[in-house]
């Protein structure tokens, strides 16, 4: 093992590439600790922010940018510093062990992350089907908002639901009736309390007649319990099958896609209304 004081150039290219994989060990590596530290907590605060800023896709995109051209800036920095270092003195931060601890406390701070922030605030989901065409397409990828118990639920909402009957699978689906309210469904048009319902996002993918979609009710939607529906009527499983939703099963609300999964690049950050 080469020993402290021991003359050693540093490589550029190698510390920008520790650098990359984990963020400070290039300045580590050029015997720049301090810096080394400074940066990788940068690193992580980004990284909060980040996770507090997904709710628009405008700041999802500006944080994700601002993330990689620091990580960009930070190989750069570790780069340069390599070659400006000249004839290098192997110091006490350049122990293999020094390398090995920074290592496991970047891979700690990532699995408390994961195990305590990741997917609290917001998660990601992936379209499976086609119940919310046109709103949403098969293989559309979108961030939804998690709720939280005491978060309103409001009409219209596309929410991420569970249907405990069919079990802990996850469900896309529209609130179209709340707590008390009376929901009727006739010929294909959606009543509440007697007034017709606007819905600009329905899709009829049939003119043909179906009793078992076209239909239903009248029906009183009970305390704490949601009423929902895909807004492709003829094709979609929902509450008109499985009865009204609770309220603790209302996981997440809809914000907007992030990738869209029939290549409609128009449809990138769209606001899922």
């Amino acid at each position: 093992m080469t020993k402290i004081g021991t003359f050693k150039r540093r490589k550029p290219w190698l510390a920008a590439l520790v650098s990359l994989i984990n963020t400070g060990w290039g300045q580590f590596y050029c015997g720049n600790w301090k810096r080394g530290l400074v940066l990788l907590g940068i690193e992580f605060l980004l990284g909060a922010i980040l996770v507090f800023c997904m709710g628009t896709f405008s700041l999802f995109v500006l944080c994700g940018t601002a993330l990689i051209g620091f990580n960009v800036y930070v190989a750069v920095d570790a780069y340069l510093c390599a070659r400006n270092a000249g004839d290098y003195a192997l110091k006490p931060c350049n122990r293999w062990w020094v390398y090995a601890l920074l290592i496991a406390c970047n891979i700690g701070i990532s699995s408390v992350y994961d195990s305590t922030v990741s997917g609290r605030f917001y998660n990601t989901y992936k379209i499976p089907s086609e119940s919310m065409l046109q709103t949403l397409q098969i293989g559309d990828h979108l961030m939804a908002e998690m709720l939280a118990a005491d978060d309103v639920v409001r009409r219209g909402d596309v929410a991420i639901v569970l249907f405990p009957e069919i079990g802990d699978t996850n469900f896309i689906k529209r609130v179209i009736a709340l707590p008390g309210e009376t929901l009727v469904v006739r010929d294909k048009v959606v009543f509440i309390d007697g007034k017709r319902l606007d819905e600009p996002y329905v899709y009829q993918r049939s003119t043909k007649d179906n009793p078992r979609t076209d239909n239903f009710g009248p029906y009183t939607i009970p305390a704490e319990q949601y009423f929902l529906m895909g807004d492709n009527r003829q094709g979609s499983h929902d509450s008109r099958f499985v009865g009204t939703i609770k309220r603790a099963d209302i996981l997440a609300r809809a914000k907007y896609l992030y990738y869209p999964g029939d290549g409609e690049w128009s449809r990138w950050g769209k606001t899922i209304r």
